[in-house]
């Protein structure tokens, strides 16, 4: 199973605002204070939340104009990532709360991810019983014949010894 994208934290959480008006079909966010969001490494985004006092909306996302001060994010209203008090985008106010905040899809992404790793660690470790199991048969086998070789051994020295014996003779009276 593959796991799930989990996105970089920003230690904090700080917040800063909005710096324009976002309509609810709107996929540009301008903020004050970029530095506030995690960059964009392998995972191809992170999120951000918008919220107030009612109202809450997470997006992911995808890109960032600048690494701080004022500029924009540019964002993903629909998908895995996004959830909101209405279940669809919101408009927002010059002025709205934004943040990299902890959220129900890191929470979810996090127990789906350990949930996995669990599942393949529990597999491994039947695997392992099997092998160990094979392991042992091997061993005994392995200790069969070693015995056996032995066997034989012994019974070829004690042919060579006799002395006087003729070999077919030897053979029909030790085996």
């Amino acid at each position: 199973m593959v796991l799930v994208t989990m996105y970089p934290a920003k230690d904090g959480s700080p917040e800063t605002t909005t710096t324009a008006l976002l309509s609810d079909s709107d996929v540009v966010v301008y903020v004050a204070e970029l530095s506030c969001f995690p960059a964009i490494g392998a995972e191809e985004g992170n999120e951000c939340t918008l919220w107030n006092d009612t109202t809450f909306e997470t997006c992911l996302y995808t890109a960032k104009s600048v690494a701080s001060g004022a500029g924009t994010l540019t964002i993903v209203r629909s998908g895995a990532v996004h959830s909101s008090t209405s279940g669809g985008g919101i408009e927002w106010p010059v002025g709205t709360k934004i943040a990299r905040t902890y959220t129900a899809y890191d929470h979810n992404a996090a127990k789906s991810n350990i949930e996995s790793i669990d599942g393949r660690v529990t597999t491994a470790e039947g695997d392992i019983t099997s092998l160990d199991g094979r392991l042992d048969t091997a061993e005994s086998t392995l200790s069969t014949a070693v015995s056996d070789i032995s066997s034989i051994d012994g019974r070829v020295t004690t042919l060579e010894n006799t002395a006087g014996t003729d070999p077919v003779m030897a053979a029909l009276i030790y085996g």
